[in-house]
């Protein structure tokens, strides 16, 4: 609170708040998936995990302020973080439905946190996106989720399975599913939302008649 207080700028842009929060959690996530990794010693995870926080928002604040982040860029930088490590979790469940190899299960979550930065901050590089575009895509992952959950739901009644890991890992795989149709989905149903508007304009002009003679005209002119 006292960093935050007098350490920062008074007015601190949306692009550059939101880049902090998200960068935050994502370094949280990093270090304790890192510690994860070498020990399962929750006395050494805990301090990785705090210090992972403090680290990544110092990092976002910064990246944000210098790099003058718009609102849209930072919220696919945001996506990508949130769905890489969603997708790294799932994707750890479904291999290792039981849980006993803790440490390649962190690796596999740390690298869909890092791909889904990385490709977050290539798009926010080449394309304009609009931070109501990113929200849009991403609420289409929740539903998508939300609707594989639902299909598992049918399906574990139907198959009546009593195995725990064997459901878990029918649940990560359906999720996985959903997510990836969702995701897809959005992007090609919101592809022309932030494409510029060709503007369409009344115009009045003179043509020449068969006889002669002149006539008004009357149309829309448009420019590209």
């Amino acid at each position: 609170l006292l960093a935050v207080y007098f350490g920062t700028d008074e007015h601190v842009p949306l692009g550059t708040s939101s880049l902090t929060i998200t960068s935050s959690l994502a370094g949280g996530v990093a270090w304790f998936a890192t510690a994860s990794i070498f020990t399962d010693n929750g006395n050494a995870i805990a301090p990785a995990f705090g210090g992972g926080l403090a680290l990544g928002a110092g990092v976002g604040y910064y990246a944000g302020q210098h790099f003058h982040v718009r609102p849209g860029d930072a919220a696919v930088v945001n996506s990508g973080a949130l769905w890489g490590s969603v997708v790294g979790g799932l994707f750890a469940i479904s291999f290792d439905a039981d849980g006993t190899h803790r440490s390649i299960d962190s690796g596999i979550v740390l690298s869909g946190l890092g791909l889904g930065v990385v490709g977050g901050a290539l798009l926010a590089h080449n394309y304009t996106v609009s931070r109501g575009h990113a929200a849009l895509i991403d609420a289409s992952g929740v539903l998508g989720i939300v609707l594989g959950l639902a299909a598992n739901s049918v399906v574990a009644r139907a198959a009546d399975s009593n195995s725990t890991s064997s459901s878990d890992e029918r649940t990560a795989n359906f999720a996985l599913g959903g997510l990836a149709v969702g995701l897809i989905a959005g992007g090609v149903l919101t592809r022309n939302m932030d494409a510029p508007g060709i503007a369409v304009t009344p115009a009045m002009g003179r043509a020449t008649t068969a006889g002669g003679g002149s006539t008004a005209t009357f149309g829309l002119g448009a420019t590209w």
